[in-house]
Parts: structure tokens; sequence; C-alpha cells
């Protein structure tokens, strides 16, 4: 009976244990400001963003920035996120707008922008911020694929196996993408506890620097090999938004966010970004820059600047710098 009655206190504690571990990290992960998205339709598509001046007005000093989550900002509330940021700094004569999108990639970022165009018409200026799980393929690239063939920047196997890829149906696709945990990760995302270990698993599996690359290993290996198709539709992307921004007498600036997580000169991403803002400057006339050199010239930069231990989002610090360096140096 007193086994049984030590067993039970010792299964009580641990449950109490995690109980308060887990209301320890949901406290610390929470959002710093709230925040409030407003539906904005563009050219007939419909889009949550989270808008600092929601007008959209069609004021010629207008700066929209394009990107994924890292643009979009949400922990950090409407005014305290990258653009909003940028926003305070350079005054209410200049509109900025808000065109970050969750989970997007960068040919949903050429998507968004058209459409806005079509919408209010061209920016005085664009920011486009691609981060390092943008060289992944996604399915908003094989709406492009029929002017890949004539880029110049793909060889037969390139176009084969995109084709192959956008063959796939909607569920093949986000399974193709799904490369850490399946369903049982899925399941247990409610849980920060899972989260944390999920978030030491990742960043111990990154420093080990496995034969098989996974994780976020594997878009960093990517970012390293040039000759990889995924590599190419980075630059092709890039390609495609400067075209752009030429045929509408817009300024394009092509940022590259580093991992906040782990600012350092020492990381793998820094030659891979170096290279590729040299490429967007040199062969399609974009201003771009490597944002760990943002971080890394700034004295309140810290090697760790994500919003919390699970999240490796920027926190509203590190969307304070890069702004700052943005309102400077454009």
């Amino acid at each position: 009976m007193r086994l049984l009655q030590n067993a039970a206190i010792f299964l009580i504690a641990i449950v109490l244990s995690l109980a308060v571990v887990e209301v320890g990290l949901r406290i610390h992960d929470g959002p710093r400001f709230a925040v409030t998205k407003t539906p904005v339709t563009l050219n007939g598509q419909t889009y949550n963003l989270v808008n600092t001046h929601s007008s959209l007005s069609a004021r010629d000093r207008r700066v929209v920035f394009v990107g994924d989550s890292f643009v979009e900002g949400n922990k950090c509330g409407n005014e305290h996120n990258l653009p909003g940021t940028y926003a305070s700094l350079v005054g209410e004569d200049v509109q900025v707008d808000n065109l970050g999108l969750g989970g997007y990639g960068p040919f949903d970022y050429l998507d968004v922008l058209t459409n806005y165009v079509e919408e209010v018409g061209p920016p005085h200026r664009a920011f486009a911020f691609y981060y390092f799980n943008d060289i992944e393929l996604f399915p908003s690239a094989c709406r492009y694929r029929s002017g890949m063939a004539e880029s110049g920047i793909f060889n037969p196997a390139d176009i084969d196996r995109m084709e192959a890829f956008c063959g796939q149906d909607r569920q093949q696709l986000d399974e193709t993408r799904d490369r850490f945990g399946g369903s049982f990760d899925t399941f247990f995302r409610w849980s920060k506890t899972y989260l944390l270990l999920r978030e030491s698993a990742a960043r111990t599996l990154l420093a080990l620097r496995p034969s098989t690359p996974v994780g976020r290993a594997h878009f960093i290996d990517l970012w390293e090999r040039s000759d990889t198709l995924e590599h190419k539709m980075v630059l092709y992307s890039i390609q495609q938004l400067s075209t752009l921004a030429t045929e509408w007498n817009s300024e394009l600036i092509i940022g590259f966010y580093p991992n906040v997580e782990s600012i350092s000169k020492d990381s793998r991403l820094f030659g891979p970004y170096e290279e590729a803002a040299t490429i967007a400057r040199e062969a399609y006339g974009a201003s771009a820059f490597n944002g760990y050199s943002v971080f890394l010239a700034h004295e309140d930069a810290r090697p760790n600047m994500s919003i919390s231990m699970l999240d490796t989002h920027p926190s509203c610090e590190a969307h304070g710098i890069m702004a700052d360096f943005l309102a400077k140096s454009f």
C-alpha cells in the first residue's frame, strides 16, 4: 500500500511540475503587444493583414513590406513589428503597408505585391525580406513554372523535378513540406513543454551537422548549394521581383533576415546570404543586403534576439534594429 501511495505522490509531483512549467512557458511565449488583423481585398484576393495603416491609400509616398511571419510580426502588434516601427521612424507623410503573411514564400510575395499594385498602384519603395526557410519549394511557385524554362536559370532536370512537384495534389504537397514529426508533431504542438523540447532538439541537430540534413539543417544545406533547384528558385523569384519593380518604377530592396536565435559571422548562412545579395545587386539591379551584417554592426544587438525560448521569430527589439537600419539607409 505504501509503495502505491509513494508512486501516486511521485506521479502527482511530476504532473504538477509539468503544469507549472507549461504555465510559465505560456506566459513567457505570449504576445508582447496586442495585434489587430484587417481583411484587405487586393485585386479580388482577400488577405488578413497586420496592416500598420489600414487605409491602403494611393498617396505617392508609399512603402510596402513583403515577407513571411518575420515581416508580419504578430507578437509585436501593429506598431512594434518591422513595418510598424519603420513607419514611426519615417513619419506620417509616408504610407507604410505591411503585406507580411505567415507561412508564405517568395512566389506568394510576388502574388501579393502584384495584387497590391493592381489595387492601389505601384509603391514608391518595396522591401522584400527572405528568411532561410524561403528556400524550400512552395506550391505557389507552380503558377510561375511556365516562365522558368525561358529564364536561363534552370536546366532540364530542374524543370522535370518542378513539373513532378507541381503534379502532386495539395495533400501530397503539404506532406512533402512536412519534414519534422508528421502527425505526432502536429498533435503535440498545443504543449509549450513539447515545443521547448522540440526547439532544443532542433538546435542540437543543427550543431551536430548530421550527414543527412534534417529540419533547419536541411534549409541551410540548400542555401550552401547553389546547384539545387531550391536555390535557383530563390534567385528566380528575386529576378521576377526586380523585373516587376522596374516596370512599376519602384525602388526594390531585398533583405536576407538572419536566424535571430544565433547571430554570428560564423553562421553557415552568412556566406550564402552575401552571395545571394551580390547576385541580386549585380545581376538583377536590386538593392540588397545581408541581415547578419545589420545586427553585427549594431551596438544594441545580442547573439540571440529571438522573441522567446520557444519562438525564433525576431523580438520587438530586433524589429527595431532592422527598422532603424532601413530608415537610415534607404
